[in-house]
């Protein structure tokens, strides 16, 4: 077996109040024992299934669509296929020309992970929240025909937050059976010409349609 070279973490931290939908409460991390008092520290975490970087099963924009605990454990792991779409503007869709154009070998089961640059705007302002690149659905298309098992945006929506209520996008990637990753980070290195493989496992939660995820991109020693 390959040695690890390189591990990325793509997750963007949960934290009291930390920059999310506005239309869901703020996270809240108490502290509900320390060790002054008890001896050991311990904590409650009131959060969403769908607050920082977190997994959208089928189930989420499609009322037949599966929930995430039955996809299989295996289907969150593929290589990345990286999108380079940082030259997109503000509230621009994301199409299959674009997609084209990039010139990305998309095996199947692939990652698909598209890079806007929106995952550094983070923070509570109109722009980060109202005017990222969006994908459309003859580009969810796109990558479906192409195999991939899931597909991954630096935003809290892959349709946008103002461009897409008809949730076009989220309901042809649900019936086609691939999982969306939302709210990454991209380090810069992700664009580097090497192959990643990307790890998005959800928290083990039963009947949900998402879930916090912890994603990972790893590369390995040739």
């Amino acid at each position: 077996m390959n040695r690890i070279r390189r591990v990325l973490d793509l997750t963007q931290p949960i934290y009291p109040n930390n920059p999310t939908n506005p239309l869901l409460p703020p996270v809240e991390i108490t502290v509900t024992a320390n060790h002054a008092t008890d001896g050991y520290q311990m904590e409650r975490l009131v959060t969403y299934t769908h607050d920082g970087t977190h997994i959208d099963a089928s189930r989420h924009m499609w009322e037949g669509g599966d929930t995430l605990d039955t996809f299989p454990l295996e289907g969150f792991v593929g290589p990345g296929a990286i999108f380079d779409l940082r030259s997109k503007q503000s509230r621009e869709a994301i199409t299959p020309e674009d997609l084209e154009a990039a010139d990305i070998e998309v095996a199947a089961g692939s990652v698909a992970l598209l890079v806007t640059g929106w995952g550094e705007k983070l923070g509570y302002t109109k722009e980060w929240v109202f005017e990222s690149p969006w994908l459309r659905a003859d580009g969810a298309d796109w990558l479906i025909q192409r195999g991939i098992v899931g597909v991954g945006i630096d935003h809290i929506s892959i349709s946008g937050m103002e461009e897409e209520q008809d949730y076009k996008t989220h309901q042809a990637l649900a019936r086609s059976g691939v999982w969306i990753l939302e709210n990454l980070k991209f380090p810069s290195e992700i664009l580097e010409p090497t192959q990643w493989l990307i790890v998005a496992l959800p928290l083990a939660l039963r009947d949900t349609a998402g879930a916090p995820a912890r994603a990972i991109a790893i590369e390995f020693e040739s």
